[in-house]
């Protein structure tokens, strides 16, 4: 229920470091870095899976139902925000 909140590098399973923003209620902003590659599945924060994303990783974006996934190296980034 909070409407502003955000963390940064949070550590998440398989390696992942997340970021996130959230203002007005709304997530206006989605930050991955892949320490050590593998496939990222993330429920998609965004309402009908409208977003853009940038980064390394952005190629490999899909939109898989409820989930946003991409297939990462290590090192690589991908930032989501909602379009």
């Amino acid at each position: 229920g909070w409407r502003e909140v955000s963390f940064d590098s949070l550590r998440a399973e398989g390696a992942f470091l997340v970021s996130a923003v959230r203002k007005n209620g709304a997530i206006v902003e989605v930050r991955v870095v892949s320490e050590t590659g593998g496939r990222l599945r993330l429920e998609d924060p965004f309402a009908g899976g409208a977003f853009k994303a940038t980064g390394q990783a952005a190629p490999a974006v899909r939109s898989a139902g409820p989930a946003i996934e991409a297939e990462m190296r290590p090192g690589d980034t991908l930032r989501l925000v909602p379009r």
